[in-house]
């Protein structure tokens, strides 16, 4: 992980600056400097618009009783999205806008949670649950409709209910003098 950060932090600088200077030798330094001011400020524009969208859908789903785990990822996301899209370079601000489109976040996100969820457990409510890419949260024996609910008289014997042939639970017996 430490080569890996490393490498991330040394070689990525200086693709940015050989792009850099590549570009604005072609193009001229005031516009390759315009260029990268105009996608910081677009770039922080749209990672706010898309936050607080997300902040949005993430509100709603929780006060429905569902697990924001999709927009907890997204808004992770959108937070890379927007510390790269601060950072001059064109490489990291096509990594940046990428970040920024939904499709793209699905796509990141579905990756992130088959690869990673198997190693946690959500609680919601105090029900331990399943982390997975299929769906969001889904306590353990849920049923299919989110109206119906568990019967607790699962775990009893079953009864032979034909008729004629089930035996009373309480019996009275009228020739008992005790009663």
């Amino acid at each position: 992980m430490f080569l890996r950060l490393l490498l991330l932090f040394t070689i990525v600088p200086a693709i940015e600056l050989y792009l850099l200077v590549t570009i604005g030798s072609q193009i001229g330094v005031g516009i390759t400097l315009g260029i990268a001011i105009f996608t910081g400020i677009l770039g922080a524009a749209l990672a706010k618009r898309e936050g607080l969208r997300t902040l949005q859908d993430a509100r709603m789903n929780a006060q429905s009783g569902k697990m924001p785990t999709d927009q907890m990822i997204d808004g992770l996301l959108l937070l890379v999205a927007a510390a790269v899209l601060i950072t001059p370079g064109f490489l990291t601000d096509a990594a940046g806008f990428t970040l920024l489109l939904p499709p793209m976040r699905t796509f990141i996100r579905n990756s992130i949670k088959k690869s990673m969820g198997s190693q946690f457990k959500v609680y919601m409510n105090g029900q331990p649950g399943n982390f997975n890419a299929g769906n969001s949260y889904s306590p353990p024996n849920a049923p299919q409709n989110p109206f119906q609910q568990p019967n607790p008289f699962n775990n009893q014997p079953p009864r032979d209910n034909k008729p004629g042939t089930r035996k009373p639970d309480i019996v009275i017996d009228p020739t008992d003098d005790k009663n």
